[in-house]
């Protein structure tokens, strides 16, 4: 059995609480600069830049840290966002999918099901059973 992303198994976006413990304050600074560029991050040499060292050092200090590379921490977020959006609004898949800052449906389909076990489609269906068979019936009040 696949074991899910621990990104993954909270419908909410991420919190101190949640936010792996980091030693290096360099590490600390790129998290936050991924999280507020979620759209356009910057690119590890822009990071390493800002950091004043290396994109190979900031690589090997980010593995060592946060357990996972830059990229693939950053497409976590990504699909996180993209949980997010799935379970808390009526955006299309596809919507969610650009919201998020992928480009290729069916890239983001697949990783999205890697990550959290079930397509996008199966997160909206389940967010939409949850809240009961008047959902829909409010939106269209509103």
């Amino acid at each position: 059995m696949q074991k899910l992303s621990p990104f993954l198994t909270s419908p909410t976006l991420p919190t101190a609480s949640r936010t792996p413990i980091v030693v290096d304050p360099r590490i600390e600074v790129a998290l936050s600069l991924l999280r507020e560029n979620l759209l356009a991050p910057p690119s590890v040499k822009e990071v390493a830049t800002k950091l004043n060292i290396t994109s190979s050092y900031l690589r090997h200090l980010f593995k060592k840290d946060v357990g996972v590379s830059l990229s693939h921490h950053l497409k976590l977020l990504r699909l996180r966002e993209a949980k997010n959006l799935l379970l808390n609004t009526f955006l299309s898949v596809k919507e969610v999918m650009a919201a998020v800052g992928f480009s290729d449906f069916s890239h983001f389909v697949r990783d999205y099901k890697i990550h959290s076990g079930e397509t996008p489609s199966q997160t909206r269906a389940s967010a939409l059973g949850s809240r009961g068979p008047d959902v829909l019936a409010n939106l269209a009040n509103e």
